[in-house]
């Protein structure tokens, strides 16, 4: 703070810099205390071409101690600035930019909350609020304004916690998806004029091996079902044979299975693109099983509860019960290492795969947001070879 301090002039004085050949007056920041506390500072307007005055009002601050140090601060960066050549009349600027860095996370939270978005999602976004907290509280930032946080202080975030949580590269980059996320909606909604973690590089991550079922445990696995978990047998099902992701399992309701033309409607709402979708229900032998046991169940039911049949109440984190039951089964099968309940939808991308179903096709089935995303996701079961290349080369 000392260096910081170094650079400030005399609050006294009417200073002058030159800054793109222009001459650019000011006068330092002072604090205004009243009924509604603020602080006040002039600046070379350049067209009425006299000083101008500009206020930063601080009737948000709780309590005497907040107002405290956050005027300390704020008239300390705001003379740096101004010394420095920075002019508020020649760029765009508001008092938002001003607001508490908790403040403007946490309204960012609440937005976000009522979006219907998936609750480890949510949940997602809380706990990196949370960290980020307190690494604000660990540099003594915690009340600090959000237009401090800079590309330079965005950084140390990253570095601290990859060293500190010793991350891997997809956390890491999960991180820092969140904060790009939570700086954009900033950005777009006037608080800053940049995303300071944009200019952040992602970790490059390696490649997971995903694993499919093969076709014989693909069979162990219904059998075993059918004969043990009939309601879960049709939970696998809607993945398997559906591509439905298991949180898009869980928001469904029995009224959206359209059993006279085969099909399973996907809203935007419970998508995770976003966008609907019209599931066709590809198997004949799973399509009758799923006519009889629907039909006794009211059509405003969800489609699995926690016990895994269709019911009244639904819950929070049930895509998560769904992997924890898979899990069980796996284990009484002895599946390999590596086997989830999401292998159930690469088994069936790898099916499509292998069968050259058209990748359009694949997209829509599988609840892809682009064709390239498809394309990737092929490849990883049915590599492209050019026949052009082969015994170019013999040995």
């Amino acid at each position: 703070m000392a260096r910081l301090s170094a650079y400030l002039n005399d609050e006294g004085e009417t200073n002058m810099r030159r800054n793109n050949s222009a001459l650019i007056q000011y006068k330092p920041a002072k604090f205004r205390n009243g009924k509604r506390p603020y602080i006040e500072y002039y600046a070379h307007d350049p067209i009425l071409q006299k000083l101008r005055r500009k206020k930063i009002h601080l009737d948000w601050c709780r309590d005497a101690k907040e107002l405290r140090e956050t005027k300390n601060r704020i008239i300390q960066s705001t003379n740096h600035r101004l010394a420095s050549g920075w002019n508020p009349f020649t760029e765009a600027s508001n008092n938002l930019q001003y607001t508490r860095t908790m403040d403007a996370l946490d309204m960012i939270l609440k937005l976000k909350q009522n979006q219907n978005l998936e609750t480890r999602t949510m949940d997602s976004y809380k706990s990196t609020v949370k960290i980020f907290y307190d690494w604000l509280r660990s540099v003594k930032m915690e009340s600090s304004s959000i237009y401090e946080i800079d590309k330079q202080r965005a950084q140390h975030f990253i570095d601290r916690i990859l060293i500190a949580r010793k991350l891997k590269a997809k956390s890491l980059n999960g991180y820092l998806s969140n904060m790009r996320m939570f700086f954009n909606v900033l950005v777009d909604r006037g608080f800053l004029f940049t995303n300071p973690f944009n200019e952040i590089q992602m970790m490059r991550e390696a490649e997971k091996d995903r694993e499919t079922l093969t076709h014989a445990e693909q069979k162990k696995l219904q059998q075993h079902l059918l004969r043990h978990d009939y309601d879960f047998y049709f939970v696998c099902g809607y993945t398997l044979l559906c591509g439905l992701r298991g949180a898009e399992i869980a928001r469904l309701k029995v009224g959206d299975v359209d059993l006279k033309n085969r099909m399973i409607i996907v809203k935007g709402s419970s998508s995770k693109t976003n966008r609907k979708r019209i599931v066709p229900i590809i198997s004949d032998e799973f399509y009758d099983r799923l006519k009889n046991y629907l039909e006794k169940y009211p059509k405003d039911n969800f489609l699995i509860t926690a016990k895994m049949h269709p019911g009244i109440k639904t819950e929070a984190r049930l895509s998560n019960r769904i992997g924890e039951r898979f899990r069980i089964v796996s284990k009484e099968l002895k599946f390999r290492k590596g086997i989830t309940f999401y292998s159930l939808k690469d088994t069936l991308a790898s099916r499509l795969a292998e069968s050259d179903v058209n990748a359009k096709k694949v997209m829509s089935l599988l609840g892809h947001s682009s064709l390239d995303m498809t394309d990737k996701y092929l490849s990883k079961w049915k590599p492209v070879v050019d026949d052009s290349l082969r015994n170019l080369v013999k040995f």
